[in-house]
C-alpha cells in the first residue's frame, strides 16, 4: 500500500474498493470500521461504473457531542484499472444549524396557531355580545334601522379580522406544509373550484376544452386557481360577465391564464397587487384580506414557475402563472 500525507478525510481507493493512498487512520475506518458495511455497496457500484457518485452521511461520538459527516466517492477517468478518491467532509456545523432553524421553525407555528386561537377569541365574544345586546334592545323596542346597520358593520369587522388571521396563518405555512404530489386532473380541479366558488349566475366561468392531466401537488394548484377565480368573481362590476381559464403547454411547462371581462388593473398598481394586504378597492366595499394574491405568488414561485399580469384599467384583466409539465 503507498503511504502518503493526506489527511484523514482523504483517500484513493483501487478497484477492489481497498485504500491505497491516505492516512493510518482512515484506512482502517473505511475498511474495517462502523462506516465500512454501509459504504461497501455504494463503493462497489461507483468502481463498476453504475454511478458516477455516491453520497451517505454519517454521525460519530465526538467528546462534546454528535459529530456528523458527509461522505462523497467519486470515480477517476482513465481507461486504467477504475479507481475512485473518497472524501469525508465534516458537516456538523450545517446540521446543528439546521437543527436551530427547525426548532425555530416549530416554535413559530407554535406561536402562530396560541397567537391566533388568543385573537379570535376575544372576536368571537364580540360578535356574540353584539347579538346578545341586540336581541335585548330587540325584546324591550323596535331597534332602529341604523343601529341594526352598525350591529351588522361590527359583525361584519369581525368576520374580516377572522379571515385575516385564517390567511395569515396560511400564508406563512404555505412552503413549510407538506403537499404530496398526485395524478391531477386539471379539468375535474377547476370543476370542483367553480363549483365550491358558485358564482353568481350573471357571470359565466368556462375553461378550455382540453386541459393537461398533471403530477403535481394538488392542493397546491387548487389554492392558485381558487384565489384567481375568486378575485375575478368578487372583483366584477358589470351587470354580467365572463371569466375564461386557458391552458398552453410550452415543454416542460404548462401556462395557465385566467381571463376576465371586469374593471381591470392600471398599469400603476400592477405591481402593488402581489404585495400581501395590498387592496385596490375598500374592504367595505368589497371584502378582501389582501392575502390572496400574494399567496398565488408566493406557490407559483415555490413550484419554479412565473405569475404575471396583463391589464388596462376598465378592459379587463388576465393573469398568467407557470406551473410544472409532470
Amino acid at each position: 500500500m503507498i503511504q502518503t500525507n493526506l489527511t484523514a478525510q482523504v483517500a484513493i481507493l483501487d478497484s477492489t474498493g481497498a485504500v491505497t493512498a491516505g492516512s493510518a487512520a482512515w484506512r482502517e475506518f473505511l475498511e474495517t470500521g462502523p462506516l465500512a458495511d454501509a459504504a461497501a455497496d455504494g463503493i462497489r457500484a461507483v468502481l463498476a461504473g453504475e454511478t458516477p457518485l455516491f453520497l451517505l452521511e454519517y454521525s460519530l461520538p465526538g467528546p462534546g457531542g454528535e459529530l456528523w459527516y458527509n461522505l462523497r466517492v467519486t470515480r477517476f477517468p482513465g481507461d486504467g484499472p477504475p479507481q475512485a478518491v473518497a472524501l469525508s467532509e465534516d458537516v456538523t456545523a450545517q446540521k446543528q444549524a439546521e437543527e436551530s432553524i427547525r426548532r425555530r421553525i416549530e416554535e413559530l407555528d407554535q406561536f402562530a396557531y396560541v397567537t391566533s386561537h388568543d385573537l379570535k377569541a376575544p372576536l368571537r365574544g364580540i360578535a356574540n355580545l353584539s347579538r346578545w345586546i341586540e336581541e335585548d334592545l330587540d325584546g324591550v323596542a323596535a331597534v332602529p334601522p341604523e343601529v341594526a346597520g352598525q350591529f351588522d358593520l361590527l359583525r361584519g369587522r369581525v368576520n374580516r379580522m377572522e379571515a385575516m388571521i385564517e390567511a395569515i396563518l396560511q400564508y406563512s405555512r404555505i412552503d413549510r406544509a407538506e403537499a404530496p404530489s398526485q395524478t391531477v386532473d386539471v379539468k375535474a380541479l377547476l370543476t370542483e373550484v367553480i363549483d365550491l366558488l358558485s358564482p353568481p349566475t350573471r357571470i359565466a366561468v368556462s375553461m378550455d376544452d382540453r386541459m393537461p392531466t398533471l403530477h403535481t401537488p394538488r392542493l397546491r394548484l387548487y389554492q392558485v386557481f381558487q384565489n384567481l377565480l375568486s378575485n375575478a368573481i368578487k372583483h366584477h362590476d358589470k351587470p354580467s360577465g365572463q371569466i375564461h381559464v386557458g391552458a398552453k403547454i410550452a415543454g416542460d411547462w404548462v401556462e395557465f391564464s385566467v381571463r376576465d371581462d371586469g374593471p381591470g388593473i392600471a398599469p400603476k398598481f400592477q405591481e402593488r397587487i402581489w404585495v400581501i394586504f395590498q387592496t385596490l378597492e375598500a374592504r367595505d366595499k368589497v371584502e378582501n384580506t389582501g392575502v390572496g394574491l400574494a399567496l398565488v405568488k408566493k406557490i407559483v414561485e415555490g413550484q419554479g414557475g412565473t405569475v404575471s399580469v396583463e391589464s388596462e384599467e376598465g378592459q379587463g384583466a388576465t393573469f398568467k402563472f407557470t406551473w410544472p409539465n409532470k
